[in-house]
């Protein structure tokens, strides 16, 4: 016992304490949700965390370690490595005035990099742990007719070492209705020293525009205007995402061959084993499960049933202005693969491949990638940007064969996986005044051929207007219009065959917010949504109120309310937001319908190296008398949970 004591000790007097501030960690947040807006935030978030704990030194990095940080992209690197050589004074105030950085952009390189003229890593041993679990006060109707196999309690964890130049991860969760409180793990052990990275374990990879290996928190289009066309790199990285389908378990090694300064070949290699969930009809696999939910006797008979092996190694040489490579994932699959999915593997075994280049000379930066699945159907995705004074523009071509099946690409469109797609992305972003964001962006595309809901073509465009007004440190206003027109279709009731049209959504938010002192902060929102069905249905409208609003009673406690008034004609003008109200909880829900939704939290900090979290969410809905559907249905018009976390920083 006394050594087990003399252990802990050692352990809590060795590492040393990282936390970001409360503001840095929600304007940071607020910016990556603009990058990424349908995304993956809290695997974003827990990378900003990682550099922020070992930031890395501008003096002495190069292109490929900046843009491993969120929201980095070759052009601001090159722009911050240029400047960190040539200064005769390093100020960050300049960097962010020089280059228009929005606060949240701001805030990541300030807590990512550093400045020193000595060669040398900031470099903290961090031990961090977090655990939260949900308690619903409904019960939903897999329950009532026994359908469920667990209990109603969800639960997940997240544990991470890292010691000189060791890492480990391990993750776990449960979700309400399923029987194990490891239902899903993953975990892995990473050693990274200066050109040499090694992976044991969960791991997940991502390839320049991903047409063959995406993250879950690729960039797509929102109201980050430019960065869906400079987000080209590779990257393996540990994986810290509980979506099952997209990591791979093995071994992967990437390693940095120096040329000279600046310049380097990244070599990057891997083996993987793993099973995937899947339904098995006559020995032949028909559908991939990625739900990951395993509630039901059902669910758990498609529980990793299909193995899957696979080998990859990419390669590209790397200088401060070019960047050029290739890639191949070959796959080995236990059963055939028989789906008319778009995202899943056709046969057994494959091998897909891809050339990938992209140059920056100054203000003008091309990407490009051309790609090919087993059976050579092509994916290709090329773009530009250029920028002067303060103006920066954009542009990017995509192409997605009809039937194109790359199992962990990620999709930039409109699609929701890449295949069947071609379009012509524009963006464009005004700075003509100091703390004033004009951008836009048009979105012209069609699909090859039918789609899987409309049995012809496809086409429709898709515009997005924004204003960010900063008009001080404390005060910001952003107005948000988004007009999509796109083909839709209704079936004819007398021959049952169906009559397209043009499907016109009009949406448009406010949003005001301001930090009253270092305790207080609100945030107001407002979202109208209008879905003009060309007489083929009665058109919908949709209203959204959102208020939040964050308070430090003391250093150690803070309390925030995060209310919502909704009211919505049809599912069809829904207004979907993302919410995050504790660090790693990350909400999209849909507000339909109309009624409201409260959550309390309640923030307290405790001897400077934990957190303890408590939310209370209520939601209320008008003139229902269920909420929800299929097992999910809970019968009341009300829901009530309360969501625990507790967190370590050491």
């Amino acid at each position: 016992m006394k050594l087990l004591v003399s252990f802990v000790l050692f352990l809590l007097s060795s590492l040393s304490l990282f936390s970001l501030d409360d503001w840095d960690y929600a304007d940071i947040r607020e910016y990556l949700v603009s990058v990424s807006e349908n995304s993956d935030v809290e695997f974003l978030m827990d990378r900003i965390e990682y550099y922020a704990n070992r930031p890395i030194n501008l003096k002495f990095s190069n292109t490929n370690q900046l843009i491993r940080i969120p929201g980095i992209d070759r052009k601001l690197a090159n722009s911050l490595i240029t400047y960190a050589d040539e200064c005769s004074v390093f100020s960050f105030r300049f960097i962010r005035d020089s280059l228009k950085l929005s606060k949240g952009l701001f805030k990541i390189v300030r807590n990512c990099t550093y400045y020193d003229t000595l060669s040398f890593d900031k470099q903290n041993n961090l031990f961090k742990q977090r655990i939260s679990s949900e308690i619903p006060f409904n019960t939903s109707h897999g329950f009532e007719n026994k359908s469920f196999v667990g209990d109603k309690y969800s639960y997940k964890q997240k544990t991470e070492l890292e010691i000189d130049n060791f890492k480990f991860v391990f993750l776990s969760s449960k979700s309400e209705g399923e029987s194990s409180y490891l239902d899903f793990y993953s975990a892995a052990i990473n050693y990274n020293r200066s050109t040499i990275d090694v992976i044991i374990g969960d791991f997940t990879v991502k390839s320049a525009y991903s047409n063959i290996f995406g993250e879950s928190f690729s960039s797509n289009k929102g109201t980050n205007i430019i960065n869906p066309i400079s987000d080209f790199s590779n990257q393996i990285s540990i994986n810290k995402s509980s979506l099952d389908y997209l990591f791979f378990r093995g071994i992967a090694i990437s390693k940095q061959i120096e040329l000279n300064k600046g310049s380097n070949i990244e070599l990057f290699g891997f083996a993987s084993n793993i099973n995937r969930s899947a339904s098995i009809e006559d020995a032949k696999v028909v559908s991939l499960y990625k739900t990951g939910l395993f509630r039901t006797a059902t669910e758990i008979n498609k529980k990793d049933k299909l193995n899957e092996k696979s080998i990859s190694f990419m390669s590209s040489l790397n200088t401060r202005n070019s960047f050029l490579g290739f890639s191949f994932l070959y796959l080995n699959y236990s059963k055939e693969l028989n789906t008319k999915s778009s995202n899943v593997f056709s046969g057994k075994t494959g091998m897909l491949k891809s050339i990938f280049a992209s140059y920056n000379s100054g203000n003008l930066s091309f990407y490009s990638e051309f790609s090919m699945d087993a059976n050579n159907n092509i994916a290709f995705r090329t773009g530009t940007n250029y920028s002067f004074d303060f103006i920066e523009f954009a542009i990017q071509y995509r192409e997605y064969s009809k039937d194109f099946k790359s199992p962990f690409a990620q999709n930039f469109g409109e699609q929701s996986v890449a295949a069947n797609e071609k379009g012509i992305y524009t963006g464009i972003e005004i700075k003509s005044f100091k703390n004033l964001l004009v951008s836009s962006y048009i979105d012209i595309y069609k699909s090859i051929s039918r789609t899987y809901q409309i049995e012809l073509p496809i086409s429709g465009l898709d515009l997005l207007f924004l204003i960010q007004y900063q008009l001080n440190d404390r005060t910001s206003l952003t107005f948000k219009f988004r007009n999509e027109v796109r083909t839709d279709a209704i079936r004819d009731s007398i021959n049952m065959l169906q009559i397209l049209y043009d499907k016109n959504k009009v949406q448009a938010r406010f949003q005001f917010d301001y930090q009253f002192s270092s305790k207080l902060r609100i945030s107001q929102k407002y979202e109208y949504c209008f879905v003009d069905f060309q007489g083929n249905k009665s058109n919908a409208n949709g209203n959204l109120i959102k208020t939040e609003l964050s308070y430090k009673l003391f250093n150690t406690l803070r309390i925030s309310t995060d209310y919502t008034l909704f009211n919505t004609d049809t599912y069809e003008s829904a207004i979907w937001v993302l919410e995050s109200n504790m660090p790693g909880e990350y909400r999209s829900p849909a507000y339909y319908g109309k009624g409201n939704k409260l959550a309390v939290v309640l923030s307290i900090n405790v001897f400077d190296f934990s957190n303890i979290y408590f939310i209370y969410y209520y939601t209320y809905k008008n003139k229902v008398r269920s909420i929800g559907s299929g097992l999910d249905e809970i019968k009341s018009n009300k829901i009530n949970s309360i969501n625990l976390q507790f967190e370590w920083n050491l």
